[in-house]
């Protein structure tokens, strides 16, 4: 209530089930020792990624890759096959990873992980991106329940969003961004949106007020 004013306030979650799924599976279960001479490497998979097919055939192919002196490979882009790799061999091991929806992987240098296999999280080491963000809260907005409860003429609405850490692709520029350039480009007028997650001991809290730009604000838990 505000001066007497009942102030509406739609609250919701951002939640990624299949990142949430996949993270429950890697819990505790991230590293495969091996018994072969590679080194130590870093295997991010997609969402999509089945980690049982992954665990089962990931040594072999980064074998294949060591021998061969390649210490990375971008899955999602075939000019990373660069001439080194443009053999039919690497080629093979290359469409193997991609069957199996892995992103990239890359040999790391950590001697007291010699000869281990860390299976990251999606998302995981990708660029942060504001706009991720922004796509996330207008996907939000344009949720039929939520535009049914937020189209009112009152002069003030607010629009809660918590962000869980399962939703890595918006958490993550949460965390990491300190000053937002944006706004959230949401056509809806006098509405205040607040994005809350968590880190560590602290709430980030990203805010804006009727389509301006984003600030950000801390607080301890």
């Amino acid at each position: 209530m505000k001066n007497n004013e009942m102030v509406p306030i739609e609250v919701t979650c951002s939640i990624d089930p299949k990142m949430s799924e996949i993270r429950s599976l890697l819990k505790n279960n991230r590293i495969i020792n091996t018994k072969l001479s590679i080194g130590s490497w870093r295997v991010i998979p997609k969402k999509e990624s089945k980690i049982k097919n992954i665990k089962k055939e990931i040594e072999v192919l980064l074998k294949a890759l060591d021998e061969n002196k390649i210490s990375k490979l971008y899955c999602d882009y075939p000019f990373s096959i660069n001439n080194k790799c443009n053999t039919v061999d690497i080629k093979k091991i290359y469409s193997s990873l991609c069957r199996l929806r892995i992103e990239y992987v890359k040999k790391i240098a950590v001697s007291s992980f010699n000869n281990k296999i860390i299976i990251g999280y999606p998302c995981e080491g990708t660029i942060v991106e504001e706009k991720n963000i922004n796509i996330a809260v207008r996907n939000e907005c344009l949720k039929e329940d939520n535009i049914k409860k937020l189209n009112t003429n009152l002069k003030e609405r607010h629009f809660v969003i918590y962000v869980d850490e399962s939703n890595y692709s918006v958490w993550k520029p949460m965390v990491y961004i300190h000053e937002p350039v944006s706004s959230p480009q949401v056509n809806m007028d006098n509405l205040i949106i607040w994005l809350i997650t968590s880190i560590d001991t602290r709430f980030v809290i990203w805010k804006s007020d009727n389509g301006g730009k984003w600030e950000i604000i801390h607080t301890n838990i």
